[in-house]
C-alpha cells in the first residue's frame, strides 16, 4: 500500500527484501529506492577501475580457489555454522554455503556440491563482467 510500484518487484516469500523496502520508503517519505538513486549524485568524484582478465583463466582461478575452499575445511565450517545458528541462516544461502549445506543436508553428494559450487561461482563471475560492461569509458 505504501509503495505498490515497488512491491511487484519484491517476490511476497521475499520477507527481508520486503522489510528493507517498507523501512527505506518509511524513512524517504514515500519516495521508492530506485526513484531515489535516479535523483542523487554521489558528493564526490569517482572513477571506476577494473581488472579484466581472459575468461578461460579466470575460470581456471575459480576452479583453483573453490578446491582450496574445500581442502580447508569449508565442509567442517558450514557444519559448525549449521550446529550454532540452524539452517534459517542468511549467510547459508550463499554462494559456497548453500551447495555444501544442500551435501550436508542429503540433498546431494559432495561431487555435485562442489561441481555446483564452481558452476554458481563462474555465473556470479558472469554477471559481474556484464554488469561492468554498463560503464564505458565515454560514460
Amino acid at each position: 500500500q505504501l509503495n505498490p510500484t515497488e512491491a511487484k518487484k519484491i517476490h511476497p516469500n521475499n520477507v527481508y527484501s520486503i522489510i528493507r523496502a517498507l523501512e527505506f520508503t518509511t524513512l524517504n517519505n514515500g519516495e521508492a529506492k530506485s526513484e531515489k538513486a535516479k535523483k542523487s549524485k554521489p558528493p564526490f568524484d569517482w572513477e571506476l577501475q577494473v581488472i579484466e582478465i581472459e575468461r578461460q583463466k579466470l575460470y581456471q582461478q575459480i576452479e583453483t580457489r573453490i578446491d582450496e575452499q574445500i581442502s580447508c575445511g569449508l565442509v567442517q565450517e558450514t557444519e559448525k555454522l549449521v550446529a550454532q545458528y540452524g539452517q534459517e541462516l542468511p549467510a547459508l544461502t550463499s554462494i559456497g554455503y548453500k551447495e555444501i549445506n544442500s551435501y550436508l543436508k542429503g540433498e546431494q553428494d559432495l561431487e555435485t556440491a562442489i561441481k555446483l559450487f564452481k558452476q554458481h561461482t563462474r555465473n556470479y563471475a558472469k554477471r559481474q563482467l556484464t554488469w561492468f560492461r554498463r560503464y564505458t569509458k565515454e560514460a
